[in-house]
């Protein structure tokens, strides 16, 4: 989910930086989440993304889940 959100705000190259892990990690990441979820996340076209209608209509969602993540990390500390 974090690099969904990642990606989703921006593109796989600047995800790969905020998560410290390289652009093919990105990749696989995603290829495996979009198989365990059976949908496309992106569409890829000439070196661009963009969010599919479905995965558009549940990135709030992930963001949310992912804050909520954090409070709950943060608070068993």
């Amino acid at each position: 989910m974090e690099t969904f959100v990642s990606i989703a705000s921006g593109s796989f190259g600047r995800a790969a930086n905020r998560l410290h892990i390289t652009q093919p990690a990105i990749s696989l990441r995603i290829s495996g989440l979009e198989e365990e979820l059976g949908v496309k996340l992106f569409d890829r076209l000439n070196g661009s993304i963009q969010l599919t209608t479905k995965s558009s209509l549940t990135r709030t969602e992930c963001s949310t889940a992912r804050t909520f993540a954090a409070i709950a990390i943060c608070t068993f500390r």
